[in-house]
Parts: C-alpha cells; structure tokens; sequence
C-alpha cells in the first residue's frame, strides 16, 4: 500500500507538464485499489483491537490505522493533481520558464522525500525516517516562495 501510494503520486506530478491518459488511468486504477486495501486493513487492525493486547501493541495498532490513513490520503492527493492535469491540458495552459524550473525543483523534493518515507516505512528505519521533518519544511518554504512570485 506504501509503494503503491507513493507510485500514484510520481505518477501524478509527471503529469503537469506532460499529460498522458494511459498514466492517468492508471492513477485512478491504483487510488480504487488503495481505497479497497484501507478498507480491509482498517477492517482488520479494528477486529484485532478488539481483542486482548498490551498497552504498547495497542497503540502500534492506533499508529498503523493512522499509517494505512495517511497513504490512502496520498492517493486521494494523486487523484487531484490528475484532475489539474488535466485542467492544465483542457484548458491549453503553458507555464513560464521560471515556473516551469520552479516546479522541476519542486517535483524533485517531493519525489526525495516520498523516497525516503516510503523506505523509512517499508524497511522500519527510524534514522532514515527523522529526516523527513526537516525535508518538509524545506517543502513548505519553497512552496510560500513560490506562491509568491506566481500570484
């Protein structure tokens, strides 16, 4: 489900500057996949803390059901950049040069930092996974600075 999240989102930033519909189907095949794959998870993690467990091992299941939430939330995220992909498409829109090289870095640090989650998650790395606040926040200001100059 980690993978298959942060495959949807790529995908979906690839398709700003250059749309392609097979790679949008897909987008939308994965997000319906994702949606099924909570469900089933969250179905599961709710049965089996219905049951008898520790305090810790309670809590790790609280932690997965908000885990399973945040990646399903990814796709719901990729769905929208389609849909403004396709916007970007319909309506014929072209970026400057500077928004364009802009958006490239953005897409860069959004593509590292999904990497790293997605490792840090998948392979239970703790060290790898303190970096990810501090690549967040990088984030988040160069999204203020671009905002900036583009409105």
């Amino acid at each position: 489900m980690a993978k298959l999240s942060v495959k949807t989102i790529k995908d979906a930033i690839s398709l700003v500057n250059k749309f392609d519909k097979k790679t949008a189907d897909s987008v939308y095949e994965l997000e319906s996949d994702i949606d099924k794959y909570e469900d089933q998870l969250g179905s599961y993690l709710v049965k089996l803390s219905a049951k008898s467990m520790s305090e810790r091992d309670s809590a790790d299941v609280t932690k997965i059901l908000h885990i399973i939430g945040d990646f399903e939330r990814l796709s719901d995220h990729a769905v929208n950049l389609v849909e403004s992909a396709e916007e970007i498409r319909d309506k014929n829109i072209r970026f400057s040069d500077a928004a364009v090289s802009e958006l490239a870095v953005m897409k860069k640090a959004v593509a590292e930092i999904l990497t790293i989650s997605e490792k840090s998650f998948v392979d239970t790395d703790f060290h790898t996974a303190t970096t990810v606040e501090p690549l967040e926040e990088l984030i988040d200001d160069l999204r203020d600075q671009i905002k900036l100059r583009h409105t």
